[in-house]
């Protein structure tokens, strides 16, 4: 009898040790999953960061430009809406999405 006690002891005991070792491998998975998605994200990120690096002098360049015509357009919007036209509506600034 004190055999097969000290057996299922030693069994619970075991099934302790394995629930917690099953318990840390699923942690490690899931946190190896979190890594390669944190990698893949990252990278994705880094070749985004890389490309704007390549594009944005023309961009600006461009941007820049397209502000200033803006910018002349509005003043010509400020005068025509000082005296608009019978039945005219207010222009907006292409700022506005018009």
């Amino acid at each position: 009898m004190e055999d097969a006690t000290f057996r299922r002891g030693r069994m619970q005991t075991a099934v302790m040790r394995l629930k917690e070792r099953l318990r840390e491998i699923k942690a490690s998975e899931e946190n190896e999953t979190r890594r390669i998605t944190y990698n893949e994200v990252k990278a994705e990120r880094d070749l985004l960061a890389a490309e704007l690096r390549a594009y944005y002098p023309i961009i600006e360049s461009q941007l820049g430009e397209l502000i200033a015509k803006i910018d002349a357009n509005d003043r010509w919007i400020g005068y025509i809406n000082s005296q608009l036209p019978t039945g005219a509506e207010r222009l907006r600034s292409a700022y506005c999405g018009s």
